[in-house]
């Protein structure tokens, strides 16, 4: 069953179309993306992957929080940098979720399957003994794991 779910984080984890699942890799400029499926051919944010119908440029530029809070005088554009926070933190939000309606000792199974996948995600697991935790048990879960996006790494901008 761990395997089933490390199957399903994978597939959360892919950058795709919000409509037809067609991955993508990186883009450049405008954060106002286009699925390049002529069959779907719909508009979504870059920032946050909502499906925005047909042109996403409304809601990039009033709607979407991410690109809000990551590039609030200039939304519909940004940077690598700030594309790559913006996606970690969309991948910690959607692991951390799918974690928690999972119960403890089958949390620990999948937690240790995605593992190897955490550090290309540019994510990491902090682990913490919670006080007055049993420290054995099967139903028990004794520690308290928290997802955290890895910081980015500056992008030189031009000659020094």
């Amino acid at each position: 069953e761990a395997e089933r779910h490390r199957l399903k984080i994978v597939e959360m984890m892919t950058l795709k179309c919000p409509r037809c699942g067609q991955a993508f890799q990186d883009f450049e400029n405008c954060f106002a993306l286009r699925c390049p499926r002529m069959v779907c051919n719909a508009a979504f944010c870059g920032w946050c992957l909502h499906d925005c119908g047909m042109d996403a440029h409304h809601h990039i530029s009033h709607e979407c929080q991410v690109a809000r809070a990551l590039n609030p005088r200039t939304p519909l554009w940004g940077t690598p940098a700030q594309f790559e926070v913006a996606q970690r933190g969309r991948r910690r939000q959607l692991l951390q979720a799918h974690l928690a309606t999972l119960d403890p000792g089958l949390r620990m199974e999948v937690l240790e399957a995605v593992l190897p996948h955490l550090e290309p995600w540019g994510l990491e697991l902090h682990t913490r003994e919670l006080e007055g935790s049993p420290s054995s048990g099967a139903a028990a879960d004794p520690l308290q794991h928290t997802i955290r996006a890895l910081p980015v790494p500056a992008v030189p901008t031009g000659p020094a």
